[in-house]
């Protein structure tokens, strides 16, 4: 599984929640596989406030770079919908510790696909992700970043840790903190299912942050699968 990047979601939904593969919001420092692709897909909902993300997942050749273009729709607790699309590059900047370690960076840009939005000036972020094998089932994931607002003028701070737990072949959890600049500590605690449908991972999670509508949980289910053929 591969996650995308932190801080993105803060741009019109989550004050600090993250692009992420499997919905975890800190991101890993690898990438897809050369000459393959990943389809990734969550949705997220409290009761009031609800997202739907779909996106491709791809390294063309053997370039070492990831892209991805995302599409998210997201209905705020008593408005309409909004539709935005993000595409990120994403590459690896080398292992700093044989196997057991890398670094990464991501650059990439949301705009809002509706045209009477006030925001549709597109958002910047970068992001340094670090992921360590602390054992052969334990992995930890750092992130630092910035995340650029166009429609305000303003440099905002992105930061967070995380840790994934693999229990047995099928099963792993996770367990994340992550926080922006003038906000609190958010966090986010799921299982990723490898084997619960056939060539499909699925993650289910609770994140706790600030939402729009007042409501501070929501609970995701996101899906990770490799087309047949790719």
């Amino acid at each position: 599984m591969r996650k995308i990047t932190l801080g993105l979601l803060s741009i019109f939904w989550l004050p600090s929640l993250a692009l992420a593969s499997t919905n975890m919001v800190v991101d890993d420092a690898t990438i897809v596989d050369p000459q393959s692709c990943e389809i990734e897909s969550w949705f997220g909902d409290n009761g009031r406030d609800s997202l739907f993300y779909f996106a491709p997942v791809c390294q063309f050749g053997e370039s070492g770079v990831e892209l991805t273009f995302a599409y998210e729709r997201w209905r705020p607790y008593q408005q309409a919908s909004q539709n935005y699309l993000t595409t990120q590059v994403k590459t690896m900047l080398g292992s700093f510790d044989q196997q057991r370690g890398a670094v990464a960076v991501a650059l990439g840009s949301t705009f809002a696909l509706d045209s009477n939005y006030s925001k549709r000036v597109p958002q910047y972020y970068v992001n340094v992700p670090l992921s360590y094998q602390l054992t052969p089932s334990t992995t930890v994931h750092a992130n630092a970043g910035l995340l650029q607002d166009t429609v305000t003028n303003t440099t905002r701070t992105t930061s967070g840790v995380g840790i994934e737990q693999q229990f047995n072949a099928s099963v792993s959890g996770f367990a994340e903190l992550f926080q922006q600049r003038g906000d609190g500590v958010n966090w986010q605690i799921g299982t990723h299912l490898q084997q619960l449908i056939p060539g499909a991972n699925v993650t289910l999670s609770v994140l706790s942050t600030e939402f729009d509508s007042g409501r501070d949980h929501a609970v995701f289910v996101a899906f990770s699968f490799r087309p047949r053929g790719w």
